[in-house]
């Protein structure tokens, strides 16, 4: 998930109600890598430095009501050797970084990316907020000296620590076979968002529209009014982006009214995070499409690492197949490769099967961290299957995993309320925070293409979730008088 930060405070609080005055916190570092080599030639640097200065001028000039978009910036060089341009401790404003992408000079050896990707990668682990979204901006032809190290192990190790890797080819060159499949390889997934041409004349729209997600202008602007109340989209923002992942961060949040820190659950950030997905022949070979882009939209936002949260994903039909195990600690994209490689089974729906599968997954949680399993299923049980859901349930809450459940329930089933009745058993109390029914699988698209939405009102969420709790301990303590 990208990374947002909320300042806020609560203005007033009365029994039953409360107001909230907020400041979305946007932190960006990006990191621009210019290929210096002589395949490249200095025709094509010259290039790269023109879009450099032109791109960083127009992300520095981005304005968003109600938005405080905090970004820096940094530069290198690279050919046979790499030279740090502007680093982050460095930055002071754009005027500096200018001067300094304006004295780059051509080095015209070996092209030797690799060594780019990794000190581009030191320096934003070691210069820049855990909290920020982290960005390399790869400018290439994309041939590499026969002795460069390979450059997609450096890239891989980027992506392990959530860096988002754009690539820019320089000329046709680039985009030669084996050049393009290795700039796609570089760069982050999905590749028609972050592998980009010099030549495509809307290049620098493309990439601010990637570095900038569109939810930022709907939460600023007045499509916030239409969009975060609509009933549903308001439960599945509630279900992925709050109870799903919620944190809170005692340095981050304060509550004014009664002038103290928050002193529980503040450094909420670890997660284990499993995947339950129904395969069954109810569900159809297009609509396990759709289950699948909606897994990976949200993996795809997710900050996936050991230190924050790890993804496993189980599959289930009459079988059920441990597709990414917690134990892998796969990274995001890993995630995805597996996901989308899933083949669709279409038999029997052995619900009970695939729950305790999962419980067996979360005996690789770390110690202390919390448990999460996301069901996502269009059918009751088969009766033909040899685990109870009653068994898999109770070793779920022995385990103290909590279960999230969608459930696309066809309201002219005869049986749907016996199926609302075994997904509101396979749910996590209490169900108006662990269990959404939808009516089908159409719904799902809508939130997958909404995704960049719902993942930057986490922190809104918590702070509305939080204002509620002090809500429900005012009510409480009204109710205490009588």
């Amino acid at each position: 998930m990208r990374n947002y930060l909320l300042n806020w405070h609560i203005v007033s609080l009365g029994s039953r109600h409360f107001s909230l005055v907020k400041s979305l916190v946007d932190l960006k570092q990006v990191v621009f890598i210019l290929d210096s080599s002589e395949s490249a030639k200095n025709k094509l640097f010259q290039q790269e430095k023109i879009f450099v200065l032109r791109f960083s001028t127009q992300l520095s000039m981005l304005k968003i009501t109600g938005v405080s978009l905090k970004i820096r910036m940094a530069a290198l060089q690279y050919s046979s050797s790499v030279s740090v341009e502007h680093s982050f401790v460095g930055w002071k404003d754009l005027d500096l970084f200018h001067s300094k992408i304006n004295a780059m000079n051509y080095i015209g050896q070996g092209t030797f990316t690799s060594f780019a990707i990794t000190n581009a990668t030191q320096m934003l682990l070691k210069e820049t907020q855990k909290e920020a979204v982290r960005i390399a901006v790869l400018l290439t032809d994309g041939v590499d000296h026969p002795r460069s190290p390979d450059v997609i192990v450096a890239a891989e190790e980027a992506k392990r620590h959530s860096i988002k890797i754009f690539t820019v080819g320089l000329s046709d060159v680039s985009f030669q076979r084996e050049s393009k499949e290795k700039l796609q390889a570089i760069a982050s997934s999905p590749a028609e968002r972050f592998v980009h041409s010099m030549e495509d004349p809307k290049l620098q729209e493309k990439l601010l529209k990637e570095m900038v997600s569109p939810c930022l202008l709907m939460l600023a602007g007045h499509q916030m009014q239409h969009t975060i109340f609509n009933p549903f989209m308001n439960d599945l923002i509630r279900f992925f982006f709050y109870q799903m992942t919620k944190k809170r961060s005692c340095t981050e949040k304060k509550l004014v009214d009664d002038s103290k820190e928050c002193s529980h659950s503040c450094n909420q950030t670890a997660l284990e995070l499993v995947f339950v997905i129904d395969s069954s022949e109810s569900v159809g070979p297009e609509n396990f499409k759709v289950i699948k882009d909606l897994v990976n939209g949200v993996v795809d936002r997710t900050t996936v690492s050991w230190s924050s949260t790890r993804v496993g994903v189980v599959l289930y039909s009459n079988i059920n197949i441990v597709v990414v195990d917690l134990k892998q600690e796969a990274t995001a994209d890993e995630v995805k490769t597996a996901i989308n490689a899933m083949n669709y089974v279409g038999e029997g729906t052995y619900t009970g099967s695939a729950i305790e599968k999962a419980n067996q997954v979360f005996e690789a949680a770390r110690p202390g961290v919390r448990k999460v399993a996301v069901i996502i299923t269009d059918g009751q049980t088969d009766t033909r299957d040899v685990v109870s859901l009653e068994s898999a349930i109770l070793k779920a809450n022995e385990s103290q995993i909590e279960r999230f459940v969608i459930g696309i329930v066809n309201e002219s089933d005869p049986n749907s309320d016996d199926f609302k009745r075994e997904l509101n058993f396979i749910a996590s109390d209490p169900d108006q925070v662990y269990m959404f029914l939808i009516k089908d699988f159409k719904t799902l698209i809508v939130v997958n293409n909404d995704v960049d939405f719902l993942c930057c009102c986490s922190s809104l969420l918590v702070v509305l979730a939080m204002a509620a709790d002090k809500v429900n301990e005012a009510v409480q303590t009204d109710t205490s008088k009588y």
